[in-house]
């Protein structure tokens, strides 16, 4: 519905300020990791909704990327703020920065924006947007659908605008068969707004019925390269960085996801209440 696809854009923005400066050892690895790297190493929130959008390892590919950061302020203003003038953090220094900018093209000439940036008095978001040649989809901090109607061609870009009628619509004609028979279950059982119990489900779902599961360890290695890349490129003027091929050609043969399977079937993992 959204034509041929042509950009994405995913992102971690979240104000983690509190939790930088927190006192207990589990949250310190937060400190010891922003105090040595830059760059975006926290990309595959946002990465990889895109890439199984795009089909990358299933027909495209990341090919290189760029990336930029601003400087750092935001930590160091906080711990200024919030410490007692004899505590040791405050006098701690950060490499990482306050927003990361990493720009992706893919073989097929589409391309992905990231934004990394935890330590900003900003709302959440992932961004969660796909676009392509008729319309748009754009997922924080709300889901919203813009389709492009042909009979109607807006003569100036005011005629563009996402409806709260075709969200719904959207929203109903594909929503997933695995949250339509358990989405109200994951929000009783949580993790993440019940997203961590369907992913967990469909992780068994596919093991058990012998399907090829939605990620391999292409995709690990594809999204995870990233994180360095953009360090590298970061570090030196935001230098193109190419992308390994771990398919090793592999890419170029498209095959179709199961993602959207219509026969899922929670009774099949034992349920016998939904």
């Amino acid at each position: 519905m959204l034509g041929e696809l042509l950009h994405g854009e995913g992102g971690y923005i979240h104000d983690r300020r509190w939790q930088i400066f927190n006192d207990a050892q589990w949250e310190r690895w937060r400190n010891h990791w922003n105090e040595k790297h830059a760059g975006n190493y926290y990309s595959t929130h946002g990465l990889g909704p895109i890439a199984l959008d795009m089909g990358i390892n299933r027909g495209d590919r990341f090919d290189y990327l760029v990336s930029v950061d601003s400087h750092q302020a935001g930590y160091e203003a906080f711990a200024r703020a919030t410490l007692k003038a004899d505590d040791p953090l405050r006098s701690e220094r950060f490499a990482m920065a306050d927003m990361n900018v990493t720009t992706i093209r893919t073989a097929r000439g589409r391309t992905i924006m990231l934004q990394h940036d935890v330590s900003s008095p900003r709302p959440y978001s992932r961004l969660n947007l796909i676009a392509g040649t008729k319309g748009v989809l754009r997922g924080y901090p709300r889901l919203e659908v813009f389709l492009e109607d042909k009979d109607a061609w807006p003569t100036s870009g005011e005629g563009h605008a996402f409806t709260d009628e075709m969200t719904a619509r959207v929203k109903d004609a594909f929503r997933h068969p695995l949250y339509r028979q358990v989405g109200e279950i994951a929000k009783k059982v949580g993790g993440h707004g019940g997203m961590d119990f369907l992913m967990d489900l469909r992780w068994a779902y596919c093991l058990q019925q012998g399907l090829p599961l939605d990620t391999d360890v292409y995709d690990l290695a594809s999204w995870c390269a990233v994180g360095e890349l953009t360090e590298r490129s970061a570090r030196n003027r935001a230098q193109t960085m190419d992308i390994p091929d771990f398919t090793r050609g592999a890419w170029k043969t498209p095959c179709n996801s199961n993602l959207m399977d219509a026969s899922f079937d929670m009774t099949k993992l034992g349920f016998k209440d939904v």
